[in-house]
């Protein structure tokens, strides 16, 4: 089976060899794309003849209680397909929302709700509704021109197996049945029970108690990419979002994510989008997903990390500089972090209401306000493609992660929505839908209609152009099209003044000023604001015949990852690295599409890649790199040698 996602790479070597420039070919989106992130049982209630699952008794039975933030509180298909128009309006091109298939609905003192404690993965639980309906809802979001990304769980299922006093795994008379059949087999699983018990791994423990399933089974692998190529293709779905992926062996990815790819090609899903949950905030680690993994994205948590401290705190610049420095780990011949699926909110980590109030309660409810509408700025105007959590958009904040982060959207109760924690002002109205007016939701829409009638400001490529305190100023480029952006995140107005060569601009969003010479652009930003420009005059760059330098590749061991490293003369610049074992045929590594800046981590002004050793083959290999700037012109480095031991 063909690892769809690299098998792009041999197109660009292809263009060299015939003598063509090069060319970006990222697998990232070429249009603006955002995704509305919906927790399927606190979003709409849209048939409350689904509330217990049809199962009979209490809450310990039925799982359902709407006053307790541990159950079901009626939230189903039909109330997602409602609010379709609802979250169109707002700009969205997809849904993404929790799983959907059978859960086993108590476990301990809470119930199933979010849907990742799977049981019968071949069938939609009825708390949330039929197949026909699920059927319904993704083709009437395909009628609107959205699409449905579902979450999945491959490293778990629910908690059916027990352990006898010696350590045995078995599984009690009675628990319930798993569906497929595969699954009722411990042999399928580690069975050495909890994460961190001293005689398990990060890739073969429980998560929670919940049953590890051993997929590096051939059999496992196979059951899966089964069950979820079926789901695709009797639903037309548009993509998966995998939980825990971090917790799954390589080779179960390595094998599952090309044939899915493969299956929704087959069901006539043009663009199948993949993206992994890898909770962790180290873009070396969360990278390996991307470059070795077979991940086409990630859920970017380095940058929703580097984005809370920038509005919640003072002096983050340089840190959220760095950040995008680290960009530079998942380039690839086919990839880059413009791919990431970028973040504030989730349902395990908290909303950045919650965020803001807890870390900046000291400056006031219109300066946390202010600090809100920043992040969803920031968020809709960086790089990589956005994802809003439901609710964000009318200032829900809660009281943190898990739990307190998944409130209902549209509550049954007027009471229950305005006990609701939240920034900005929220009118209620009547019936079930409320006013749901919000500054905040008013922004996103604005921001999404920005995004859309200037494509380029969405999918551009992204330099730092200056970080300092609390300003960050960037460049985002394509097409012929170059915007500036700056974000302040001070209580205080800020000046930044930059060398640019560049004249005439106009200002597409924010509340600052600009003025320009021939060789300088200045930008007055009030405190807690954004400020976007963009050039209306032919791009021009500082240098007529740029020049690119590649530094000696240094191997520090054979498995650490080889820095390939550039300098360049110029502005806007992207330098293609490539490998060759004889000097003839050259294949291409990856294009970075900006230079770093200094932090204390990291040098100024290089233009680099990450070459993987155990993806290289030959002991000894050539390097070169090639530049095209922004008005065409292109340069040729010296070929170096690499030596691999």
């Amino acid at each position: 089976m063909i690892n769809l996602r690299r098998a792009l790479a041999p197109t660009a070597a292809a263009l060299l060899l015939a003598g063509l420039p090069p060319v970006h070919v990222a697998a990232a989106p070429n249009t603006p794309e955002s995704i509305y992130f919906v927790v399927l049982d606190r979003f709409n209630d849209g048939s409350s003849a689904n509330n217990t699952g049809g199962l009979s008794g209490n809450q310990s039975v039925t799982g359902y209680n709407n006053t307790d933030n541990g159950y079901f509180h009626g939230g189903d298909i039909v109330g997602l397909d409602q609010k379709l128009e609802y979250i169109k309006s707002m700009g969205f091109t997809s849904i993404w929302l929790t799983p959907v298939v059978e859960q086993k609905t108590v476990q301990g003192s809470s119930a199933a709700y979010h849907g990742y404690w799977g049981l019968d993965f071949t069938k939609i639980d009825p708390h949330f509704g039929t197949s026909d309906e699920f059927a319904k809802m993704v083709s009437d979001a395909h009628a609107m021109g959205m699409k449905v990304i579902l979450d999945i769980v491959v490293n778990h299922t629910a908690d059916v197996i027990s352990y006898d006093s010696s350590g045995k795994a078995f599984i009690p008379a009675s628990q319930p049945t798993k569906a497929p059949a595969w699954l009722n087999d411990l042999s399928n699983y580690h069975n050495v029970g909890n994460l961190n018990n001293g005689k398990s791994t990060l890739l073969n423990g429980d998560f929670y108690g919940l049953d590890d399933i051993k997929t590096e089974s051939p059999v496992v692998q196979k059951g899966w990419t089964a069950l979820w190529s079926e789901w695709i293709a009797k639903y037309k779905l548009d993509g998966f979002r995998i939980d825990t992926a971090q917790y799954v062996d390589a080779g179960f990815w390595n094998y599952f994510l090309p044939r899915i790819q493969s299956a929704a090609h087959s069901a006539g899903v043009s663009t199948f989008e993949v993206f992994g949950e890898i909770a962790e905030t180290d873009p070396t680690f969360i990278s390996t997903f991307t470059t070795e993994q077979s991940f086409p994205s990630a859920l970017d948590f380095p940058l929703r990390q580097g984005l809370i401290n920038f509005v919640t705190s003072s002096n983050k610049a340089q840190d959220l500089a760095e950040v995008f420095n680290g960009d530079d780990y998942y380039t690839t011949a086919s990839n880059s972090a413009y791919n990431l699926r970028t973040f504030i909110s989730n349902h395990d980590a908290g909303r950045i209401g919650y965020f803001l109030q807890s870390r900046a309660s000291w400056a006031g409810t219109e300066s946390i306000q202010k600090r809100d509408l920043l992040a969803q700025e920031m968020l809709l105007l960086l790089r990589g493609v956005p994802v809003v959590y439901y609710g964000d958009e009318v200032g829900m904040a809660g009281g943190g992660g898990d739990k307190d982060a998944r409130q209902d959207m549209f509550p049954t109760s007027v009471a229950n929505w305005q006990s609701e924690s939240r920034i900005g002002s929220d009118p209620i109205g009547t019936g079930s839908s409320f006013g749901l007016a919000n500054p905040i939701k008013s922004e996103i829409t604005d921001l999404q209609s920005l995004r859309a009638k200037y494509p380029d400001l969405a999918i551009g490529a992204q330099q730092v152009l200056f970080a300092e305190g609390n300003v960050i100023a960037l460049s985002k480029y394509a097409n012929g099209n170059e915007f500036i952006e700056l974000f302040n995140s001070g209580e205080a107005e800020t000046t930044v003044q930059l060398t640019h060569v560049n004249t005439t601009w106009e200002k597409l969003f924010g509340d600052g000023t600009f003025t320009s010479t021939s060789n300088s652009l200045t930008l007055n930003v009030p405190a807690l604001s954004s400020l976007v420009l963009r050039n209306t005059s032919k791009y021009k760059d500082s240098v007529a015949k740029p020049v690119v330098t590649l530094k000696q590749p240094v191997v520090a061991n054979a498995v650490a990852w080889i820095p390939l490293e550039a300098t360049a003369t110029g502005d806007i610049n992207q330098v293609a690295f490539y490998t060759s074992t004889d000097k003839k045929k050259w294949v291409l590594q990856g294009t970075a599409l900006h230079r770093t800046v200094e932090t204390n981590n990291t040098a100024a002004g290089l233009y680099r890649i990450f070459l993987h050793p155990q993806l290289i083959k030959g002991k000894k290999i050539y390097v070169k790199a090639t530049l095209k700037n922004a008005t065409g012109a292109t340069s040729t480095s010296k070929v170096l040698s690499l030596n691999l031991r």
